[in-house]
């Protein structure tokens, strides 16, 4: 038996922009559907973001359409902010502060090859300017979220516990080095770095033995090569889930390394365009364990709402490894009679009671039962006569 499986609720790529009919008609059916999460069974402990919240950081009050979307997600969840968190992506870049800096951007794509001199680069004065002003807007909205379970920030990430849940999570910038789509022609892929002394650090910072979360905006494939392979293998090594987004395509797996083995869960946008794959995933896991039940849901334009994303497996449900499929039929978890009895009396016994009611009178039992009068006279019982005839 277990503890407990937690629902670990994965959005990414919102690309909020205030005015947006298309956008806003996903969004309303998206609210809808995590109202039927309960019934499913599936209510999210946590909600992961994944960067790319805005369509463009630069607009005046470009976060304000999203804190207005957490707000209604938290009220239909029953969460609130202490348990939602994000990372930024390339869309929650500063235009304004990459352009005059575009040509320094691209000294340090070429400077940055190889392991250790990403590791310089991270601790290079005029990069960490760069990143703190590029990402200013992001970081003041970030701030406000999950700080209960905030453990340490360091350059490019930050690292959270929450110790009810048994879950660790590591939030990384990986769009340090993007050109925002200034450059014609020029994509991030493969000019991206995550130093590998920034994950040793914040995985380092994290209490040991709980299950860790390490969330970024892009996959693995969009660092440079050398970077990728270092990174992988630490993902391998010391952590369990690798949460990502940026392609707009859910593309869920194992990936196993001489290190280890790591799930790498890349969500699909939850909007790019009307008529494109939107959805958002939810991962069942057990803290600590390899198996993961990720389950996908998706827009679908001619029901004009969301539902089991079945394009990516039976249900829209995808095990991994494969074999998970055993281990969460088989589950059953522990029972913690404290919080079964306070259930038995907040819940179980008033329904019934009200039950009751409906069934037997429309007046409550309180007011319609009438106690016996157990003072009143009883009728004499008749005697034999005993005289000898």
């Amino acid at each position: 038996m277990i503890d407990k499986c937690v629902n670990i609720l994965h959005i990414t790529d919102i690309h909020l922009l205030t005015g947006d009919f298309a956008q806003n008609v996903i969004l309303a059916a998206f609210l809808e559907d995590l109202e039927r999460l309960k019934e499913l069974r599936l209510e999210p402990d946590l909600i992961l973001i994944s960067g790319d919240l805005a369509r463009r950081a630069d607009e005046p009050n470009s976060y304000a359409h999203f804190l207005d979307l957490i707000l209604k997600m938290t009220a239909i969840l029953g969460l609130n902010e202490q348990k939602v968190l994000m990372c930024p992506g390339n869309h929650d870049v500063s235009r304004n502060s990459v352009g005059p800096n575009i040509l320094q951007v691209q000294q340090w794509h070429s400077f940055a090859t190889d392991r250790d001199r990403a590791n310089e680069l991270q601790n290079e004065p005029l990069y960490k300017t760069h990143v703190f002003k590029t990402f200013a807007a992001y970081a003041d909205l970030a701030e406000t979220f999950a700080q209960d379970a905030h453990v340490k920030a360091g350059q490019s990430y930050s690292c959270f516990f929450f110790r009810e849940l048994g879950i660790s999570v590591v939030s990384i910038n990986t769009a340090t080095l993007s050109v925002a789509g200034m450059i014609e022609g020029m994509k991030d892929e493969r000019r991206l770095v995550v130093p590998e002394k920034l994950l040793v650090e914040a995985i380092g910072s994290l209490p040991k033995d709980t299950h860790v979360v390490v969330l970024g905006h892009h996959p693995t494939s969009w660092l440079n090569e050398a970077n990728e392979d270092v990174v992988r293998r630490l993902l391998g090594k010391s952590a369990h889930m690798y949460l990502s987004g940026h392609l707009h395509a859910a593309r869920p797996e194992n990936i196993s390394t001489m290190t280890g083995t790591c799930f790498f869960g890349q969500s699909g946008a939850l909007y790019e365009w009307r008529d494109r794959w939107n959805g958002y995933a939810i991962y069942s896991v057990v803290p600590k364990s390899s198996n993961v039940k990720a389950h996908y849901r998706r827009w679908y334009e001619d029901r004009r709402s969301f539902s089991k994303a079945e394009d990516l497996g039976d249900d829209g449900i995808v095990f991994s490894p494969p074999d998970s499929k055993h281990f969460f039929e088989g589950l059953r978890l522990k029972i913690n009679r404290a919080d079964l009895e306070k259930w038995r009396i907040k819940a179980l016994l008033p329904d019934l009671e009200d039950e009751c009611n409906k069934t037997l009178s429309p007046v409550p039992l309180e007011e319609s039962f009438v106690p016996p009068d157990f003072e009143k006279d009883l009728p004499k019982p008749r005697t034999h006569s005993t005289a000898v005839l």
